[in-house]
C-alpha cells in the first residue's frame, strides 16, 4: 500500500513541477514556454479558448477560418473559457485544468488496471510502462555515454529524444512528451473513456457492484459526449466497449444449458445502453466533428510510418516499442493460464480490441496528418501496457532466475522513456521559446479594449500570431497547418487572402469577408509582402507600435487615392 501511494505521489509530484515550470515571463515581460511542443500545439488551444471566453461560448464559426463550421473537440478549452469569464488570468485558465487532468490520468489508469488484474503491483507497473513508453532508443543513449569524452555530462543532460528520432524510425513518442502535456483534449479524454471502460467492465464482470444503474446511466451520458472532448477516444472507447459486451453475449450463448432468460436481459441491457449512447453523440459528431467537407479522413495507409512490407514493418515496431510487444504476448499467455476471476474464453475478448485496433491503425490513416494515429495508439499502449506488467510481475513471484529477468525486462522496457520523462524536465531549466512579446500581449489587451468582438480581421496565418491567439477575434485564415491537418478546404480563402495583402484595394474581398481590421506586423510583411504604406492609402491607422501597424476599414467611407 505504502510502495503504491508512493508511486502515485512520484507521478503527481512529477506532473506538479513539470506545470509549474511550463510557463513564464521573461525580464522584459514576453512570455514563454518550456515545452517545443506546448509552443507549437497550445497556439490553437489559446485560439478557441479565447475565441469562447472573449466572443462567443460556443462559436458558430471556426476561430481557424472564417465561414467554417466550427469541427472540434473543444470541451476542455470550454472549460477554460468559462474560467476565464469567471475572472481566472487567461493562462492559468489553461494550465490548473491540463496539470488536473494530467493527475487524474494517472489516477483513473492505475484503476483500470486494478480493476482488470485485481493485484496493486501488476496496476503500478503496467501504469509505467504506459507512461514511459519506449523502443530501442535507449541504445543509442547507452552509446553515447560509452562514446563521449565527458559521460556524465550525457547522462544529465541527454542531447536528444530517445523515444523520437525519426532518421532511424522511430516515431513512437513518449506519450507524456506528445499528448499527455501538449494535447489538452487527450487527457480529460482517456480518463473519462477510461471510466467508462471501468463500468463496463464491472456491470459485465463482477457480481455485486454499488449502485450499478447509477453508474452505468453515468457512462452513457460520459461516452456519449466524449466526442466534445476526445474524439480519438470516443472511436477507440466506442470499439473497445463493444466487442466487450459481443465477447460477453457469446459466452453466454454458448453455455450450457442456455439461460433464454439471463440472455435476453443481458441484450436488452446493452442495447438500451447503445441507444443511449448513439442518441447523445451522432447529434454531437454530425454537428461538430464531420461538418467539414475534406475527403482526406480515413485513408488507407499501410504500415503507418513502417512501410508496407512485412519485415520492414516488424523491424519498424521492434525499433518503436522493443521488448514491450513480445512482454505483452507472454504476459498474455501467462493471464490466460490464470484460472481466477474470469474464464479464459471471456479473458480472450478483453484484450482482442486493442489487437484489432493496433491491425487498423497499420492498416488505415485516420486524420489528414499521419502522425495522429499515435491518439489511437496511446489506446492501443492501455492493453499492450497492461499484459506488459502481468508479464514483469509474473516473472518477479517466481526463482531468482526469472526475478533477475523480471528487473531486467521492466528496466529495458521503460528505459527510453524514462530518459524522456527525465530529459524533459531537465530541459526546462535551460529552454524558453517565447510565445508572446511584451509588445504583443499589450496589442492583445488594446484590441480587447478598443474594438468590436464581432468584426473579422486579417492576419497573418503565423501560428501563435497573438491576434487570433489572445483577443478571440475572427482572423480570415488561421495557422495553416491547423486547416490542414483538421481536414478544412481552404485553397479558396487563401488565395484572396494572398491577393489582399498584395492589393488592399480589393474591395470586392474585404466586403466579402466583412473585413473590420487589417494588422500588418513583421510576418505578415516578410511572409506575404504586405505594404504599410499602400494600406494607409486605403485604410485609418487605428494603433500602432514599434513592430506593428493595426489598420480600420470604414465601409462608410469612401477610399482613400
Amino acid at each position: 500500500m505504502k510502495r503504491t501511494l508512493l508511486l502515485l505521489l512520484f507521478w503527481v509530484g512529477y506532473f506538479c513541477v513539470f506545470w509549474f515550470r511550463a510557463f513564464g515571463y521573461t525580464a522584459q515581460g514576453d512570455f514563454y514556454t518550456t515545452h517545443s511542443i506546448l509552443w507549437a500545439d497550445w497556439a490553437a488551444h489559446f485560439t478557441m479558448g479565447s475565441a469562447m471566453a472573449y466572443r462567443e461560448l460556443i462559436p458558430q464559426t471556426s476561430p481557424f477560418l472564417v465561414y467554417a463550421p466550427f469541427a472540434y473537440p473543444f470541451a476542455v478549452n470550454l472549460l477554460s473559457a468559462i474560467l476565464i469569464r469567471c475572472g481566472v488570468s487567461f493562462f492559468t485558465a489553461f494550465i490548473v485544468p491540463s496539470f488536473i487532468f494530467s493527475v487524474a490520468l494517472v489516477m483513473t489508469l492505475f484503476g483500470f488496471y486494478l480493476l482488470l488484474f485485481r493485484r496493486k503491483s501488476i496496476a503500478a507497473v503496467a501504469l509505467c510502462i504506459f507512461l514511459l513508453n519506449g523502443g530501442t532508443g535507449a541504445l543509442n543513449f547507452i552509446g553515447e555515454v560509452i562514446h563521449s569524452e565527458q559521460p556524465i555530462s550525457v547522462i544529465q543532460h541527454p542531447p536528444e529524444k530517445y523515444t523520437n528520432n525519426e532518421s532511424q524510425g522511430i516515431y513512437w513518442m513518449s506519450v507524456i512528451d506528445s499528448v499527455i502535456i501538449p494535447q489538452r483534449s487527450f487527457a480529460p479524454g482517456m480518463t473519462v473513456g477510461l471510466l467508462c471502460l471501468m463500468v463496463i467492465y464491472s456491470t459485465l464482470f463482477v457480481e455485486k457492484v454499488k449502485y450499478r444503474s447509477v453508474a452505468l446511466i453515468c457512462s452513457v451520458v460520459g461516452l456519449g459526449f466524449l466526442p466534445l472532448i476526445h474524439t480519438h477516444s470516443f472511436l477507440a472507447v466506442g470499439m473497445i466497449g463493444t466487442m466487450w459486451v459481443s465477447g460477453e453475449l457469446f459466452f453466454l450463448v454458448s453455455k450450457q444449458p442456455l439461460q433464454l432468460t439471463k440472455v435476453r436481459n443481458f441484450f436488452v441491457r446493452w442495447l438500451l445502453y447503445g441507444i443511449g449512447v448513439l442518441a447523445i453523440s451522432l447529434p454531437i459528431i454530425k454537428y461538430f466533428i464531420f461538418t467539414q467537407v475534406s475527403h482526406q479522413f480515413i485513408t488507407s495507409q499501410l504500415g503507418w510510418y513502417g512501410g508496407d512490407v512485412v519485415g520492414e514493418w516488424l523491424v519498424f515496431w521492434w525499433k518503436n516499442w522493443g521488448l514491450t510487444l513480445p512482454a505483452a504476448g507472454i504476459g498474455y499467455l501467462f493471464w490466460l493460464k490464470e484460472k481466477k476471476f474470469l474464464h479464459p474464453s471471456q479473458k480472450a475478448f478483453l484484450f482482442l480490441p486493442f489487437a484489432l485496433l493496433f491491425l487498423c491503425i497499420n492498416i488505415f490513416n485516420f486524420q489528414p496528418f499521419l502522425w495522429d494515429n499515435t491518439k489511437l495508439l496511446t489506446w492501443v499502449s492501455v492493453g499492450i501496457s497492461g499484459l506488459a506488467g502481468y508479464a514483469v510481475v509474473y516473472l518477479w513471484q517466481k526463482n531468482f532466475i526469472l526475478k533477475i529477468v523480471s528487473v531486467s525486462l521492466f528496466i529495458a522496457i521503460i528505459a527510453s522513456g524514462a530518459i524522456d520523462a527525465y530529459r524533459i524536465l531537465e530541459q526546462q531549466q535551460f529552454q524558453h521559446y517565447v510565445m508572446y512579446t511584451h509588445e504583443e500581449s499589450a496589442l492583445a489587451s488594446w484590441v480587447k479594449n478598443n474594438t468590436d468582438k464581432s468584426a473579422t480581421w486579417l492576419t497573418s496565418d503565423k501560428h501563435n500570431h497573438w491576434l487570433y491567439n489572445l483577443t478571440g477575434r475572427q482572423t480570415v485564415m488561421a495557422y495553416r497547418g491547423w486547416l490542414w491537418s483538421q481536414g478544412y478546404l481552404y485553397s479558396d480563402v487563401e488565395k484572396d487572402v494572398t491577393a489582399l495583402f498584395s492589393d488592399f484595394s480589393r474591395q470586392d474581398l474585404l466586403e466579402k469577408y466583412h473585413i473590420e481590421y487589417i494588422v500588418i506586423g513583421p510576418d505578415e510583411q516578410t511572409q506575404w509582402h504586405a505594404d504599410p504604406t499602400q494600406a494607409a492609402r486605403y485604410f485609418t491607422l487605428m494603433f500602432q507600435t514599434p513592430h506593428y501597424q493595426i489598420f480600420q476599414y470604414n465601409h462608410a467611407l469612401p477610399q482613400k487615392r
